[in-house]
Order: C-alpha cells, then sequence, then structure tokens
C-alpha cells in the first residue's frame, strides 16, 4: 500500500459558530510549500468537503434541519468531523468516525498520544511533524493523507484537513478542528491502476538529521524501469538513479538541488545504463516540506528511450534532407499549414530574397500570379487530402522585388516536424521558354525559306523540261536545238546555285535567301 502521510486529530461534531472557519480551511488553496504528492484523491477529497460545507450551510440558515440531517450528509461521504484541544491534548470527533472505524461510542481514545496508536507505525513520525506549532503561521493548513487502523485491524487510508480556530491573547492555538474521509476505494484503485500503466511511480523521503534518502513507496513498474529489485532499493534508494552517465549525472544532481531549495518541480531527462544497455530515462516529481526540514518527493519514472531514438531518427532525416536540398540546384520550399517553413538556397535565389527569412511565412499565393491561384488550391487539396505526388505544371511566380518568373512545379506530401506539409521543387524555366521560342521563330522562318526556295526552282524547270522535250522530237543536229542549248545550260547553272542554297544550313536560322542571277 502506497505509504501517505499526515497529522491528525479526533473531533466532535462543530457547530455554526465554527462552520465558516471550517469552510475556510478545506476550501482555501494550501500555500506552495505544502505541495500535495497525491493530486487525485486530495482533489475529490475537496469536492467532497465542499457538498458537505453547503448542505451544513443549507440545514442551518433554513433552521429546518439538525444535526441528525449533517450526520446523514457525513456518512453518505464517509466522513466525520473532529476537534483538538492544544492546551490539554484531549480530541473528540463525530459519531460519523466512529462507523468509519467500525468502533461503538466510547471506543475511541480521547488524547491525541492514545489516537497516533491507531496510525500505522511507518506514518507516526510525520503525523507529529505536521502539527501546528506556536509559531505556526495563521494560514497554514493541516492537510494529510495516512493509514488508520480499523475494529478489524485492517488500514485505511484517510484524508484529513483542518486549521487552528481559537488561539489565547498571545497568538497560541487553543483548539483546532476539521474533517477526516475515508479515502481507502479511491487509493485502491490508484494503487491497482499504477501497476498496469507503464509508469514507475514512487515516494522519496531525504532526511535532514542524516542526511539519507529513503523510499516510502515503489510500484512494479519503477523496480522494471530501472531493472532493480524493491527490496534493494527499499534499503538503499541512493541504487535507483546511480546508474546515469556521468555527464548526465551532474545534471541530475543540479536539477535536484534547485528544486530542493526551491520547492519547484523536478524534471529531468537523462540516459542510464540498465541491465546493460543505454536507456533514457524521465524522472518527474514534487516535494512537499515538513516542519523540521524534511522532505517528501512523490513522483514518476518513464522510460522514454523509444521516443529519444524515434526523435533522434527524426533530427537525423530531418538533417539530411536540409544538406541535400541546400546542395540541390532546385528551389525547394515546404509549406505547413498555408505559410513557408523553410526555403532553400535555391528558393531565395529564384525569389531575389536577401535569406530564406525573407520567405519563411510567406503564404503560396504572396508569390504565385493571381491567374494561378484556382488551381494551386485544387493541387494542394490533393496533396494534403489525397497524398498524392503532382507531376511538374508551368507557373507564373512574382518575384519579391515584383519581378516575374516562369517556372516549372512538382509538389508531394512530406512530413515535417511530426506533421503533414506540402513539398514544392520548381526550376526557373525562363530561360528555356526564350530558347524554345527563338527555335518556334527559327522554324517559321525555315518554312519560309522552303517555300520560297521551292517556287524558285519550279521556274528554271518549266524551260529545261520543254527544250528537252523539242530536242526529243527534233534531234540535236538542227538550227532551234542549237539555239535551246545555250538556255538549258544557263538554267541548269541557275539549278546548280539554288542547289547550293539549300546546302548552307546556317541561312535557315538568318532567314536570308539570295537569288542569284
Amino acid at each position: 500500500m502506497t505509504r501517505v502521510t499526515a497529522c491528525l486529530g479526533a473531533h466532535k461534531t462543530v457547530g455554526e459558530a465554527n462552520r465558516h472557519t471550517l469552510s475556510r480551511c478545506f476550501l482555501a488553496p494550501a500555500t506552495s510549500r505544502r505541495a500535495r504528492g497525491h493530486v487525485e484523491s486530495r482533489a475529490e477529497a475537496r469536492r467532497k468537503f465542499l457538498q458537505i460545507m453547503r448542505v451544513q450551510a443549507f440545514y442551518e440558515d433554513q433552521m429546518i434541519g439538525s444535526s441528525e440531517d449533517f450526520q446523514m450528509v457525513l456518512s453518505a461521504n464517509r466522513a466525520g468531523v473532529w476537534e483538538y484541544d492544544h492546551a490539554s491534548g484531549a480530541s473528540t470527533c463525530g459519531s460519523e468516525v466512529f462507523k468509519m472505524l467500525g468502533r461503538a461510542e466510547g471506543e475511541l481514545p480521547n488524547k491525541l498520544e492514545q489516537w497516533l496508536e491507531l496510525v500505522h507505525p511507518e506514518d507516526r513520525g510525520h503525523v507529529l511533524d505536521r502539527m501546528p506549532t506556536e509559531d505556526a503561521a495563521d494560514d497554514y493548513f493541516y492537510e494529510a493523507e495516512f493509514r488508520l487502523r480499523g475494529s478489524d485491524s485492517q488500514w485505511l487510508c484517510v484524508h484529513c484537513r483542518g486549521r487552528v480556530i481559537e488561539r489565547d491573547a498571545r497568538g497560541k492555538p487553543l483548539r483546532s478542528a476539521g474533517l477526516i474521509l475515508d479515502i481507502s476505494k479511491w487509493h485502491a484503485n490508484r494503487s491497482e491502476l499504477a501497476e498496469f500503466v507503464p509508469v514507475g511511480f514512487y515516494t522519496m523521503c531525504y532526511y535532514v538529521s542524516d542526511g539519507s534518502f529513503h523510499f516510502l513507496y515503489l510500484n512494479d513498474q519503477f523496480c522494471k524501469i530501472t531493472g532493480l529489485e524493491k527490496a534493494a532499493l527499499l534499503n538503499d534508494a541512493r541504487l535507483a538513479f546511480a546508474s546515469a552517465l556521468p555527464e548526465d549525472r551532474i545534471r541530475l544532481d543540479e536539477a535536484n538541488l534547485k528544486s530542493a531549495t526551491s520547492g519547484e518541480p523536478f524534471l529531468f531527462e537523462g540516459r542510464f545504463t540498465i541491465r546493460g544497455q543505454l536507456r533514457w530515462l524521465r524522472i518527474e516529481s514534487r516535494p512537499t516540506f515538513r516542519l523540521n526540514g524534511d522532505s517528501e518527493w512523490n513522483g514518476i519514472v518513464v522510460d522514454i528511450t523509444d521516443l529519444k531514438f524515434a526523435h533522434e531518427a527524426l533530427r537525423e532525416s530531418e538533417e539530411r534532407f536540409r544538406a541535400l536540398a541546400e546542395m540541390s540546384p532546385e528551389s525547394i520550399l515546404v509549406n505547413l499549414k498555408g505559410r513557408y517553413v523553410y526555403a532553400n538556397q535555391a528558393a531565395v535565389r529564384l525569389l531575389h530574397a536577401k535569406d530564406a527569412g525573407e520567405i519563411i511565412g510567406l503564404s503560396p499565393f504572396d508569390i504565385i500570379a493571381p491567374s494561378h491561384h484556382e488551381r494551386v488550391r485544387e493541387r494542394m487539396r490533393l496533396v494534403i487530402d489525397e497524398k498524392q505526388i503532382l507531376g511538374t505544371r508551368e507557373a507564373v511566380w512574382v518575384r519579391l522585388d515584383g519581378s516575374r518568373v516562369t517556372v516549372e512545379v512538382a509538389t508531394g506530401p512530406i512530413v515535417w516536424q511530426g506533421e503533414q506539409a506540402i513539398q514544392v521543387v520548381s526550376r526557373d524555366i525562363s530561360e528555356r521558354k526564350q530558347i524554345e521560342k527563338t527555335l518556334q521563330d527559327a522554324d517559321r522562318r525555315k518554312d519560309e525559306f522552303l517555300a520560297t526556295l521551292a517556287h524558285e526552282l519550279r521556274n528554271p524547270l518549266a524551260p529545261i523540261r520543254n527544250g528537252l522535250h523539242v530536242l526529243r522530237r527534233h534531234g540535236t543536229g538542227s538550227l532551234d536545238a542549237e539555239k535551246l542549248l545555250p538556255m538549258m545550260e544557263r538554267q541548269v547553272e541557275h539549278l546548280v546555285r539554288l542547289v547550293d542554297d539549300l546546302i548552307e544550313i546556317s541561312r535557315i536560322s538568318k532567314g536570308k535567301i539570295l537569288s542569284r542571277s
């Protein structure tokens, strides 16, 4: 069973005169140095206290109830009231406390020393530590959880809260009063749960008198995580975290000292050698200080090795991505939730930015021409919702200086720092577009040249064809043949020159056609 500490006084029913004092006592927050280690059960206890106070106020204000009505409320919540006389040491309690402990009226002691005999031996010293002293401040609240023996020798876990309600002229406490609540069921459920969840729970106490540490409670998961036997840990608490690596042990001691001196929560993540393997542990606890200077630490230990390795793998993956992206000649942007969170140097140059910081934080629509916005929205939807990798498309981007550039863009899904994002890869195709335009113009001039050349070739072919036809009919000895031959020679020479022009490929790109006569 979890060891819980507290201070106990026995009590009798508190009347109307003390009702408002008790309500302030139970419902006011505890001081910062009285930090509570078992939050769940104490929060439930306060809720019960609030319910009891409200019911008592209703019966008293309406004057329709009696002490029996209020006792019914106490009984339903397994709670009782107590009062303690500091001068005489007498302690009295209400009837519900008798029922809670399974005892008849008169069976319970009426002295604090006798009540301590009912407290678990391991809790008695701490019960006395929390008793208010003569110099205790007015806002000092007496609040605790501890084990109390019932009639069947079974230990009940109880939650007790109260405060000094009367002092003498010198400020010395005369009377204290409060409520006591049975939390055995809540405590059992919590302890049972603690054995099944993969979290180690512990309660450790530091004793100022000899500077020693001792575990008051350990669950099985704590032993499993640390790789140590419970008996060994209970015998020597220093074994628990002795396996920390030397460089991490320094940080562990510093964090522990800071928490012990300031009262702030203790939080540490470090590497430990457990069963010959390197494991990462996360330790969280909160100190509760006693009047004698001792401190009690209620905390948890979690093995975060797998999580650390996953984070390390993610970090290495992101570093590889950044290294490759920075070396890439292509512009690479990462769009997370509608804003750019990464831009490589190629993107900086493409958008005429001073550095990546000028791009990070911009929306895609800040650099995309308005005519392309609808298409870009659709592509973003396909990447995020359907996890599609989209091929290249041309787009017009507006640089930071206002100039425009034609780019070719490909998009796809990427996980960025654990969240779904869009990776945008683009390249400047302005030069390529200019070359394509130049080639198109050259192709057009080539077509014009060939058309002109074809026309020029047809003109000399007609007379050659006619001359050959005459020669074929009359032979080469006639007068007409002698006149036709020079003409044919001239036309053939002209045709040769045209063919030479066709060979000159450079004239196609220049668009020049020389017609020689």
